[in-house]
């Protein structure tokens, strides 16, 4: 069997864990305090863009299947006109 290790290095070991664990969390938060002041208004004019982007991208989606779909309409209209016997007339 194993011996067990002692009190002292295992209290030893967590010392260090935490240690390092406080000193990155805090290396963290000392590059959020920093960069705040420049992160912030960068993240709020991509929102900004991106939104104005993404409203004009709808616009033009929907002229684009309006489009498609009059394309469609006449497409379909011509081959069932040549394609019937007697003459029908779509609107």
């Amino acid at each position: 069997m194993r011996r067990p290790l002692p009190i002292i290095v295992i209290v030893t070991m967590m010392m260090l864990f935490m240690t390092v664990v406080v000193t990155v969390a805090m290396v963290v938060m000392m590059i959020m305090v920093v960069t705040m002041p420049v992160v912030m208004p960068v993240t709020v004019v991509m929102i900004v863009v991106m939104s104005v982007g993404m409203r004009r991208l709808t616009i033009d989606f929907g002229f684009a299947l309006g489009a498609s779909t009059y394309v469609t309409h006449q497409l379909t209209s011509k081959s069932l006109i040549r394609s019937s016997s007697p003459l029908v007339t779509c609107s």
